[in-house]
């Protein structure tokens, strides 16, 4: 008795001559992301600007991450810098100093679309 099962040729996988399997790809507008990366690296360094801080006092304001006692300041410049990582806003904006913190907001506040900046004179009675 023979210890294989034949099977019907037309249960086979088909036979394609000589194909290699390529990667789908897509375009997703990698300048775009890149600029906006930048636009927002570039508002994080006027705030730190605006609040005349150097960046290890930057660095110092903002929350440690667990196990380290302050935050690097060569992660803020990559920030800033817009390079291999983006900028965490939760700790951005849990900034112990809070003139740092609505600096960000108005520097990041023209990035918006619904955003419109006015300018005026009111008279106070």
């Amino acid at each position: 008795m023979d210890s294989t099962v034949p099977v019907a040729p037309h249960n086979l996988h088909r036979v394609i001559p000589e194909t290699r399997p390529r990667m789908a790809s897509a375009d997703l507008r990698k300048a775009e992301i890149a600029d906006l990366k930048a636009a927002i690296g570039a508002c994080i360094e006027r705030a730190r600007q605006r609040r005349g801080w150097t960046l290890d006092e930057l660095a110092n304001a903002l929350p440690a991450p667990d196990g380290a006692d302050r935050r690097d300041p060569r992660q803020v410049q990559r920030w800033i810098n817009a390079t291999a990582e983006r900028p965490q806003f939760d700790v951005l904006f849990a900034c112990v100093d809070d003139e740092f913190t609505a600096a960000l907001f108005e520097e990041l506040a023209p990035l918006s679309r619904r955003y419109q900046q006015v300018s005026g004179l009111r008279r106070l009675a």
